[in-house]
């Protein structure tokens, strides 16, 4: 079976964690299992026009002059983000222009597409159009907030079959009235090789003095939308009411890096607070930590939240390596989630998570066996790396 991935984002050298690993563990994975995958994706700085890693073909596009002024792909935020540049605006319809020139060419006539994102999508329909080619698209979170309404109904209408990951997408699709399959199969699995409880993080706790204290770790993207600000308010209530010592790690950049900083120093709380810039080392850092905390998608006070947690990355990252997770309790949460037995919930609000913080801080019980529950999640969801790779492989049959 012939596969090609059609992807706005993949590793640009081996071991490139920045981007979207999990697109390259799947595709290395699927070689494995004997199938053939190709992949077009975008160009960066120093990446190679062809090359087979581990097995997977990597086709690479150039859409502007020079590689190093390219502007439109990759970097923290990606696309999205980026789009914020008016160079990389100007930029973006040669993007689309050469992503499906390269695809035209590079997929087979027999190669089932499988378009990562909802642009991959549109140019997989672009292919579609000329040959006989099934298009597998993968749904996610960003798509459907940020493509109009009217070009999302026309990629989903004009695809084969969808891949979404949780029941809210697959409410958001229905909404479109589309009359194409949508199935419901995990679109990553976590690498348990990398994520594994038994990691040692006493290098992590020497670097950032963490000895003998309570580890609080959020891994983020600094953007209003992930309203770290929620979790810099709660801080002040915890240590007050803590019966232990407590640390918070902040772990990564972005435009609001540096307004959070001034934020935690004007509330005179730095010596709790570590902001260790963007790392590759998360796997060695969760192992240091006690306490996972995510404040994506809580919404801004009187607003509803735009959408579910979901099977965020860094919650599963988390839940691997053994680290109980604080959740807000919005839609979608409970169908996956169980308050107090794989994760504890918090109502979306800076008090609520500060008291959700402190009962797992002052509960040794509590955190080992969110811990223990929160492992094994992954087989309870079919987040395993056999059951994805079953059922990815299952719908590519279907197509056949």
């Amino acid at each position: 079976m012939n596969i090609t991935f059609l992807t706005t984002s993949y590793s640009r050298f081996k071991g490139d964690d920045a981007n979207v690993p999990w697109i390259e563990d799947l595709a290395k994975e699927l070689v494995k299992k004997g199938l053939s995958v190709k992949v077009v994706a975008p160009h960066d700085k120093q990446t190679k026009d062809v090359e087979i890693m581990d097995g997977v073909e990597v086709h690479r596009f150039k859409y502007w002059f020079t590689k190093s002024q390219q502007r439109v792909a990759y970097g923290n935020g990606g696309i999205p983000s980026n789009l914020n540049s008016l160079f990389a605006k100007f930029q973006f319809p040669f993007f689309i222009f050469f992503f499906a020139l390269k695809a035209i060419r590079v997929v087979g006539p027999k190669d089932i597409i499988h378009a990562h994102w909802s642009l991959s999508g549109l140019i997989g329909i672009f292919v579609k159009f000329l040959r006989p080619n099934k298009v597998y698209l993968s749904i996610r979170g960003s798509g459907l907030r940020l493509t109009p309404r009217i070009l999302m109904k026309f990629i989903v209408d004009n695809v084969d079959l969808i891949n979404v990951d949780s029941n809210e997408y697959s409410d958001k699709i229905k909404l479109l009235g589309t009359s194409t399959e949508t199935t419901e199969v995990r679109l990553k699995f976590i690498n348990l090789d990398r994520y594994n409880r038994n990691l040692d993080g006493g290098q992590i706790s020497k670097e950032f003095n963490l000895e003998e204290k309570i580890v609080i770790t959020l891994v983020s993207y600094f953007l209003p939308t992930k309203r770290i600000d929620v979790l810099i308010k709660a801080i002040p209530n915890i240590i007050k009411h803590s019966q232990k010592e407590v640390v918070f790690l902040f772990v990564g950049d972005g435009p609001l890096y540096n307004k959070f900083k001034i934020m935690v120093n004007q509330m005179q709380i730095s010596k709790y607070v570590v902001f260790t810039g963007i790392r590759k080392d998360i796997n060695q850092i969760l192992s240091a930590s006690d306490i996972f905390v995510t404040c994506e998608c809580i919404p801004e006070e009187g607003s509803e939240p735009t959408e579910s947690i979901c099977f965020s990355n860094a919650v599963l990252e988390a839940m691997a390596m053994g680290v109980p997770c604080v959740i807000p309790n919005i839609p979608y949460t409970s169908d996956y989630w169980k308050d107090g037995f794989d994760s504890l919930f918090y109502e979306p609000t800076y008090s609520s998570l500060g008291k959700a913080i402190l009962k797992l801080i002052n509960n040794d019980n509590m955190r080992s066996n969110i811990s223990e529950n929160g492992i094994s999640f992954f087989e309870r969801h079919k987040f395993t790396k056999e059951r994805v790779l079953e059922g990815v492989i299952e719908n590519y049959k279907a197509l056949t």
